[in-house]
Parts: C-alpha cells; structure tokens; sequence
C-alpha cells in the first residue's frame, strides 16, 4: 500500500520508532497488514487509547510521530473485519486533526522563537547604528572662525596633551598669550616633540610651559597662587581640556589626598583651579570665560527599553549620587569617568547661573563643551572600555559569534 508524501518525508529511524513503538498493553506496532484482519475491537480500542495518552502527555511523542501513528492505525482498521470500524477511525481521526493542530502550534512558536532570538541579537545592534547614522546626517556643519585674541591670556589645562596642545597652537595664532599647563612639563615635552615644536614657533611669553598637577590639590594651589601673582593683566580665558580615564585592567586609584584619580582629575581640581582664578577673570577685558570639555558619555540616558533590547545595564549610567554620597561601590574607571563628566557638566551649569547672579561676576561666563569623538589614547580607550558589572544580556549574548564578531570589527576599526 502507498504512503502519503508526508510518511516519505519521515527517515527510516522514526518508521521504525513509530512501527514498533511499546503501547500500554505491552504489545508492539508492527507491520501487521497480513493479520490485521485478527485484530479484535478490543485491542484496536487499547492502542488508540494508549496512542492518546501518548499524545496527551508532556513527555510524549511528537506531534509528527503522532500523525504517523495514526496513518499507520488507520491503514490497520480499514484493513480489518472489526466491528463499527466507523467509530474507530473517527476516533484516530479526532487524534491526528488535534496532533495536527499541535504541529502546526508548534511551528507557529518556532518561527517566533527564531524571530525573536534575531531581533534580540541585532535589534540593539540596528538601533545604535540608527541613532549614529541619524546624527551624521541631521548633524549641521560647523564653521570655526578664530576672532583676534591679540593681548588676551589664556590657560589651557593639558595643555601639552592631544587636545590641549592643539587648542593652546590655535590661541596662540590667534594672537593670544597661554600658559599651557602640563603635568611634569619636561617630560611632557620630550616625550612629544611635535608639540615642544610646535609651541617653539611661537615668540617668547606667548607659549609658556607652567607645571600642573591635578592629582594634587597643592599642586593646583600653587599654580593658582603663581598665575596671581605674576599676571597683573588677568585671565580672559580658562580651558579645562585635560582629562584622564584609567584602565579597566589596572582598576580604580586614589590620590594622595585619598579621592578617586579619575574623580579628581575631571572634576575636583577643575572646579578649584576655577574659584582661585575667579579674581584673574575679573579683570579680563570683557569678562573672563571658562570653558570645561566634556564628554557625551557623561550625559548618557536609560534607553528606556526591556530587558532583552537593553543596550547597556542601569548600573554603568552616569549619575551624581556616588559622587554626593561618596557612597563605596564596586569601582569601574568607564563608569568613575562618565560620573566626573556629568559632575563638570552640572558644576559648570550651576557656576554660570551663579556668576550671573553676582554683580562682581556678571561678566565671567562658565560653558561646558563636547568636542565629540577624538582618535587619540582617550578616545579610543573609551570605545574598549567594559563595565565590568555587565547586563544579563550581555553575558549571555557576548559570545555569540554574530554579535562578537562585529564587537571585534567595531574595536578594531
């Protein structure tokens, strides 16, 4: 006798598991087609009962092993002289149609199950590059024009690093006189020759080199105290460009007067060398201005998404509350870096509505700007930089191979 095209699809293992598969009364499917005209209505009502605990049961069969159980007790009682031959194959009928429905409920979950494992995968991934992609295009052009600074003094913080250096080379074309000051300004300096020639071009007290240690409060002091003294002129421009992020590897550090280095660095001696500036700024001639850089991971959101589209965990935003609090939490040096840019961003916001207020400090004026994404030592440690306390889906998507794939492509390119 002929199979129907879906018994051909079936392997030979699964034939022989549903030919001979144990039934309650412990007896064997076989093929039987020359003796299943001895068969008794009993025994037929036995295997289809026993076929409909089978299908019934969480641990039973699958749904295809079912239909072909069925077809093949169909085949047996068409074949046999039973009595109401009718009401058992309505019976084995009623089976395969619920087993059917089960197959394709099953294939239904299948392709949603895959849908969404697909969705959870990319779907982060697509909506970053959506956001990125967006922002290039809605993004404006910018048209820098540097006004004459002829006379005027400037401050350049990190000053002798990738940013700053560029800054204090562009103020000074402009006309302006900067201190630029770095941390062990010697070393600074030979270790970058492009930088030491670049400030030598310059005539005499236009660039200057002064020593500034921002893991040190003293340090600040000093240099604060030094530029007070030796400036009769004052400060027209103060630029906050130095900034440091530690390795993930090497954890977080404290400074000998026991804060957090990165903390410290980005924001404590900031805001101090500020406040002892604040009498130089009063005497530049139209106001002094202070200029803190941020950085847009600093002013990161909660992306407001559930679990599984989630791109990064709540605990790797930036907030303010460790840095109020002085709470001691699990240290990560990417998330002790977007806390000290999110506190300049604050401080700066609160300082420029409180200068304004004041009538000595009307003209002095406090900006927090991001210069965006920069292909130097900073910028790039950015982009590596783990939280160590990662999301769930993280930990369990990061090693599957798409996703880890493009991790490497984005970190290396």
């Amino acid at each position: 006798m002929k199979h129907s095209g879906l018994e051909d699809e079936i392997d030979s293992p699964l034939k022989s598991y549903c030919n001979s598969s144990s039934i309650r009364n412990g007896k064997r499917m076989t093929h039987r087609k020359h003796k299943s005209k001895g068969i008794s209505k009993d025994e037929f009502a036995k295997e289809i009962q026993a076929l409909s605990l089978d299908a019934s049961s969480v641990r039973g069969s699958d749904a295809k092993v079912i239909i072909t159980k069925c077809k093949i007790l169909a085949e047996e009682i068409q074949n046999s002289n039973v009595a109401n031959k009718k009401k058992l194959l309505q019976q084995v009928a009623a089976l395969s149609e619920d087993a059917q429905s089960e197959d394709k409920m099953e294939q239904m979950c299948g392709k949603f199950l895959k849908r969404f494992v697909l969705l959870v995968t990319f779907g982060p991934l697509l909506l970053t590059l959506f956001s990125t992609v967006t922002e290039r295009l809605m993004r404006q052009s910018i048209n820098v024009v540097v006004p004459p600074l002829d006379g005027m003094n400037a401050i350049v913080t990190g000053g002798c690093g990738d940013l700053g250096s560029r800054v204090v080379v562009q103020l000074a074309e402009a006309g302006c006189n900067v201190v630029a000051a770095c941390r062990n300004n010697l070393q600074s300096l030979a270790q970058k020759p492009a930088v030491f020639e670049s400030f030598e071009r310059f005539e005499e007290g236009q660039v200057q080199v002064w020593p500034l240690d921002l893991d040190d409060f003293s340090s600040v002091e000093s240099f604060a105290n030094r530029y007070l003294n030796s400036s009769a002129n004052g400060l027209d421009i103060l630029i906050h460009a130095a900034g440091v992020k530690e390795d993930e590897d090497e954890g977080c550090t404290r400074t000998k007067d026991g804060y957090d280095l990165t903390l410290q660095v980005n924001y404590l001696s900031p805001v101090l060398l500020s406040q002892k500036l604040i009498p130089a700024l009063r005497k530049g001639g139209d106001g002094g201005r202070i200029t803190y850089v941020t950085c847009s991971e600093g002013l990161k959101l909660p992306d407001l998404l559930p679990w599984p589209f989630r791109r990064y965990p709540v605990s790797s935003l930036p907030s303010l509350e460790p840095i109020m609090n002085q709470k001691e939490t699990t240290c990560s040096p990417r998330v002790q870096y977007m806390n000290s840019k999110l506190a300049v961003v604050a401080h700066s916001h609160d300082l420029d509505r409180r200068l304004d207020r004041s009538p000595r400090n009307m003209l002095i004026t406090s900006n927090a700007v991001d210069p965006g994404a920069l292909d130097n030592r900073l910028g790039r440690s950015l982009t590596k930089g783990i939280p160590k306390r990662q999301s769930l889906r993280s930990q369990l998507l990061g090693w599957f191979p798409p996703v880890w794939l493009m991790v490497m492509i984005f970190d290396t390119f």
